[in-house]
């Protein structure tokens, strides 16, 4: 079954902007630069963009990244809606 949702976990206040409790984030946007990503919106309590990947056998797809706006121990909330809202199955 193909990904089409990676989540990076962090938390959103500025005093863990550089700290080891937003790696999830940071790992979430070098992903969002090397596919060339430049727009992100906010949608079910996340920051989330869309990127392309090509699958094993060299179609293309869309896959989502999120960066939940909440703290860690809460953003199965988020994670949740944006599933919901676009139809992926958890082990997608």
């Amino acid at each position: 079954m193909a990904i089409r949702i990676v989540c990076g976990l962090g938390n959103p206040d500025a005093e863990y902007a550089r700290t080891r409790h937003n790696a999830g984030f940071a790992t979430i946007d070098a992903v969002a630069a090397r596919r060339g990503a430049r727009y992100w919106k906010s949608e079910a309590g996340a920051q989330v963009a869309i990127i392309k990947v090509a699958d094993k056998n060299g179609e293309t797809r869309e896959v989502l990244l999120a960066k939940p706006m909440s703290y860690m121990n809460t953003s199965g909330g988020p994670l949740s809606k944006l599933a919901r809202a676009h139809r992926v199955r958890p082990a997608e």
